[in-house]
């Protein structure tokens, strides 16, 4: 039961609709059971008073529980971006808050190249860097690159039927991907991709949690290289003045 009310509520089915149903089927057993077991029927009655109690109590601690965690993971997306201002450490930080919360077995994020369809893996989770590259691709192509080309979701329940899905040690490492675009001003940066080795097919709840905090990490990893990309040419300027200094 626990299990099926989290999926319920990812669903995002409110617990009042689904105790709706479950009141008709309430009325409907109580009607059958009070016809075939007469004498009966009283003991019967309390038990099940008692099993829709716990269902409502079930239902209900789900769906909070999933809010819960969609607020503690968009909490800790924003607290990675205040506390860290390098890219790389922004993006590790990133993929440990999203498999945490999504309960992914690895995770990857590619970023595209300066003036180039090139999209390049730049930080990963629960894999190591030969499979990680894998990833690589070219807007267009595969799985990650399709979803650059669209700037749209992509979700792959099981990837071994999956034309976009090349690379054989990714067919042999994962059963299902999910992979959302990195978008800032319309202007599509990157791709953040989950893989599972298990059949997952993604819920409304996750798919707008998942697009929510992929917007923020853009704005975050876009706001990160600026700060960098600020840094250095301080530091150019510095060994600028340093030099001309030297030379006067």
């Amino acid at each position: 039961m626990e299990y099926h009310a989290r999926r319920l509520a990812k669903l995002d089915m409110p617990p009042a609709k689904v105790l709706v149903s479950v009141g008709e089927y309430e009325q409907a057993l109580n009607h059958d059971l009070e016809r075939a077991f007469p004498s009966d029927y009283a003991l019967y009655g309390s038990a099940l008073d008692h099993l829709y109690f716990g269902i409502k109590l079930t239902l209900n601690n789900a769906y909070y529980h999933v809010r819960d965690l969609e607020a503690t993971a968009f909490y800790d997306v924003l607290q990675d971006q205040l506390e860290t201002l390098r890219v790389n450490e922004l993006l590790e930080r990133v993929l440990e808050t999203l498999t945490r919360t999504f309960r992914a077995n690895a995770g990857v994020i590619l970023l595209s190249e300066p003036d180039s369809d090139h999209l390049t893996v730049k930080a990963w989770r629960g894999l190591n860097e030969s499979l990680a590259r894998c990833f690589d691709t070219e807007v267009g192509e595969g799985f990650a690159g399709a979803v650059a080309a669209t700037g749209k979701v992509g979700v792959s329940v099981a990837i071994s039927e999956d034309p976009r899905v090349t690379s054989e040690k990714i067919r042999e490492t994962f059963h299902s991907l999910w992979a959302v675009p990195l978008s800032v001003q319309g202007k599509v940066t990157g791709v953040m991709v989950l893989g599972f080795s298990h059949e997952y097919n993604c819920l409304p709840r996750e798919m707008k949690l998942f697009e929510a905090v992929a917007d923020r990490c853009a704005l975050a990893i876009d706001k990160a290289q600026l700060v960098e990309e600020l840094h250095e040419r301080e530091e150019q300027i510095r060994l600028l003045g340093e030099h001309m200094m030297k030379v006067e």
